[in-house]
């Protein structure tokens, strides 16, 4: 059996979390080493798994602007979204979507973005955000070799500061 990959788990020697690559022949062999105990706790597996790296599969991870709250939004916002490639395989051909309150507003090819990367993409079309209080905007990834469209889009609400309180209306009639 060839020796793939070693990990030391965390400080309190409880938790640990690994990724590497495997041959795609196989076979595998695993093999789990503990160090002596204390008196009276056992050594043991749970809770472990092995997947599959999707040789296709890009992400949208978050919206970073405009901010999510702020006093009023414009008619020409920048909006900038997180996305990663988490396949084994350069992402090329893929879209970002941009929906605000379920509309699309906007539809930009993404650079290449190389394995296990992650970019931030600005999208160069200016959205206008100016008419409502409150915006509900969903980015999507685009992608038609995706074979995970589960972590293919993100949504954020974004508020008008002046839609919320405190404000004062002087109602008097003081002449």
């Amino acid at each position: 059996c060839t020796l793939l990959h070693t990990y030391t788990l965390s400080a309190d020697r409880q938790t640990g979390k690994v990724s590497f690559q495997a041959p795609a022949d196989g076979p595998y062999c695993l093999m789990f080493f503990s160090k002596p105990v204390e008196a009276g706790r056992t050594p043991g597996l749970s809770d472990f798994s092995m997947t599959e790296t999707a040789q296709y599969d890009g992400a949208v991870l978050s919206i970073d602007s405009p901010k999510k709250v702020k006093d009023e939004y414009s008619t020409a916002e920048t909006v900038t979204i997180t996305v990663s490639n988490t396949g084994i395989e350069p992402m090329t051909g893929a879209k970002a979507r941009l929906l605000l309150n379920g509309t699309e507003v906007a539809s930009e090819n993404l650079p290449e973005v190389a394995p296990g990367a992650t970019v931030q993409y600005t999208f160069a079309t200016k959205i206008d955000m100016s008419a409502d209080l409150s915006n509900e905007m969903k980015a999507e990834l685009v992608w038609d070799r995706d074979s995970d469209p589960v972590n293919n889009s993100v949504s954020a609400t974004f508020v008008s500061d002046l839609a919320s309180p405190p404000y004062s209306v002087d109602l008097s009639d003081n002449d």
